[in-house]
């Protein structure tokens, strides 16, 4: 399986918004896809950051990382939608 992956400073370039707040987290991986959130991380609770890009009232995209820092603009993120 081919993960897309991209580090925080990368999508700090572009129109999308950081979060590292548990509540945050949890309501953003409600939109995520499942499957490959347990691919990745073999569950939830280990993601302690997610970007999203939002559109008209949906999100087009999020992505997520395990890292211990992931406000660190080296942290990797993981494309969850």
């Amino acid at each position: 399986m081919d993960i897309e992956h991209t580090k925080l400073e990368e999508l700090k370039k572009s129109k999308y918004s950081y979060s590292d707040l548990s509540q945050e987290i949890e309501a953003t991986l409600e939109y995520a896809n499942k499957n490959v959130v347990n691919d990745i991380f073999g569950d939830a609770e280990e993601i302690t950051g997610v970007v999203t890009k939002v559109g008209e009232a949906e999100y087009l995209e999020i992505w997520a990382t395990d890292d211990n820092r992931p406000f660190d603009l080296t942290a990797r993120y993981y494309k969850i939608l």
